[in-house]
C-alpha cells in the first residue's frame, strides 16, 4: 500500500466509512504491520481526545444565527 492511501484508508476506517473490502485490507495490514498498529491507536487516542473536547454552542448563539438566518431568507425572497 502507498503512504497516502494507507494514510487515508486508516482515517476511513476510524471513522468506519470504510467499504467492506477495504476493512479486509485495513485489518490485513494491521496484523502484519506494527508501525501501522501505533499510528492507528494514535489516531484512535486523537479521535477520542477531540470528541471529549467538543463544546455545544451557548443558546445565546444559536439565537443569534437563527435570528441572522431568518432575517437573511426574507432578504433573499424580495
Amino acid at each position: 500500500m502507498k503512504q497516502n492511501s494507507t494514510q487515508d484508508l486508516l482515517m476511513l476506517h476510524l471513522y468506519n466509512e470504510t467499504t467492506p473490502a477495504e476493512k479486509v485490507v485495513v485489518a490485513k495490514e494491521l496484523a502484519q504491520n506494527e508501525s501501522l498498529q501505533a499510528e492507528f491507536q494514535e489516531l484512535q487516542k486523537t479521535q477520542r481526545s477531540l470528541a471529549s473536547d467538543l463544546k455545544s454552542p451557548s443558546l445565546t448563539s444559536l439565537r443569534i444565527i437563527m435570528e441572522y438566518s431568518y432575517k437573511t431568507e426574507r432578504l433573499q425572497e424580495i
